[in-house]
Order: structure tokens, then sequence, then C-alpha cells
């Protein structure tokens, strides 16, 4: 959904994995980062920083975030 501009559909999506997962940090890790690049083509760039802050802090030797 994020490929296709259905940012909105997406970050619902990317909230809800957020929540299936609470022991796996290199997943949240990579949700954050996404949530981030969807901020980002909104132009939203205050919640962009913010979310690949969170992405850094969850796995901060994930090369991804």
């Amino acid at each position: 959904m994020f490929k296709t501009g259905k940012y909105d559909s997406a970050q619902s999506n990317l909230k809800n994995a957020l929540q299936l997962d609470v022991d796996n940090k290199s997943l949240q890790a990579q949700v954050y980062a996404l949530q981030g690049d969807i901020y980002i083509n909104q132009n939203n760039f205050s919640l962009a920083k913010s979310a690949f802050e969170k992405a850094i802090a969850t796995e901060p030797d994930n090369y991804l975030s």
C-alpha cells in the first residue's frame, strides 16, 4: 500500500504490526522506519524524524534504521 500511495492504509497496517509481536525489536524498528518513509512522502518531516528516532532507539545496531 505504501508503494501505491495509500499512506493512511499503510500507516494503519503498520500500527497493527507493532501490536502483533512486541518482543521482536527488529520488526518494530523496521516498522518505525517504514512509518518514517511514509511521513517523508507526505512531507510531514517532524513525524518522520520521530519515527526514525523510535527505530534507532528500538534497535540501535540495525543497519536498516
